[in-house]
């Protein structure tokens, strides 16, 4: 097969596009330092993990929970189960929400 520049161009696209597409992922497992809540109804949780950015929001430190996850009270109650029992909990972080990773799903350990 001869590589010309259009199939170099969209063998390029292709890959960055694939990496845009499947950006989400888990954070580390770690314990939830503090749970901040915005007059907007958003939460912020800041976590003792390493800072996972699998969208490379522009703002790093707090993860959110976005006040329109249809999830978002069972993912609250989670948080705060993990907090005040000092257990671990992981996110599946998916887009960004205020310029910050947003969780979209939990999982406690």
């Amino acid at each position: 097969m001869k590589l010309n520049k259009k199939n170099i161009a969209l063998v390029a696209f292709s890959l960055v596009i694939s990496n845009v597409t499947f950006a989400a992922g888990w954070s580390s497992t770690a314990k939830v330092d503090r749970v901040y809540n915005r007059a907007e109804g958003h939460v912020y949780v800041d976590f003792s993990g390493n800072g996972s950015n699998p969208d490379f929001c522009g703002k790093t430190g707090f993860y959110i929970l976005d006040k329109n996850n249809p999830s978002f009270d069972n993912i609250y109650s989670a948080i705060l189960a993990a907090k005040y029992s000092n257990r671990s909990i992981s996110f599946y972080l998916n887009g960004c929400t205020a310029d910050y990773p947003k969780i979209l799903h939990s999982m406690n350990y």
